[in-house]
């Protein structure tokens, strides 16, 4: 036994600090798929995935955020208090510990999706850090659109799609590791610091 992960932020911690952990990814995949509460939240979905959504999930970033806000308006869903997200990238305003989003929000119910969203492109290489949030929900009013699983490229992500103007305030950010390992491609990589980030919505 190594450890023990009890909470959202211990597999956070421990993502970051393993980097890739298909033991631990496997198994969320299987509580996500033997949730009744999962279920009841793709029930509440429509059964066609609203055109605009669609349009975001497969041809980001060229997509339209206005018509992406109103498609998670129209489906009268909200997410409970208390549940956990994760999202993979640099905090939009870091001179100040709560701001308001200003666009469509990805988030997946995966650490290591979130982490390798954060690689993608070489984003944390340019950043200099990797940042994984820790999202959670302290608001009953914060609406959500639960991408599909199957029949889509990319449902093996989990995505859950928040819309803008949703305030986010970080509680607190820890650093996991100094030498987090990143890269453009095999040639060009390095080590920058990994972190977990603690963040509230609403």
């Amino acid at each position: 036994l190594l450890g023990k992960i009890g909470a959202p932020i211990d597999a956070a911690v421990h993502a970051v600090a393993a980097v890739v952990d298909e033991r631990l990814n496997s198994y969320l995949e299987r509580q996500i798929a033997s949730s009744p509460g999962y279920d009841a939240w793709r029930r509440a979905m429509p059964s066609q995935t609203p055109s605009a959504i669609a349009k975001y999930q497969k041809d980001f970033p060229n997509y339209d955020a206005r018509a992406v806000d109103a498609a998670i308006a129209r489906n009268d869903f909200c997410l409970p208090v208390g549940q956990a997200l994760s999202h993979g990238g640099l905090c939009p305003n870091p001179a100040s510990r709560s701001f308001v989003t200003d666009r469509p929000l990805s988030t997946t119910l995966l650490p290591s999706v979130a982490l390798r969203n954060a690689e993608h492109g070489g984003k944390a290489y340019h950043a200099g850090e990797m940042q994984l949030m820790v999202l959670t929900v302290r608001a009953p009013t914060i609406k959500a659109f639960v991408l599909r699983k199957s029949g889509t490229l990319l449902g093996h992500e989990h995505e859950v799609l928040l819309p803008s103007n949703i305030r986010l305030t970080l509680q607190r950010k820890l650093r996991v590791r100094g030498d987090y390992p990143c890269g453009l491609d095999p040639s060009r990589t390095k080590a920058v610091p990994g972190f977990v980030l603690e963040v509230d919505v609403g």
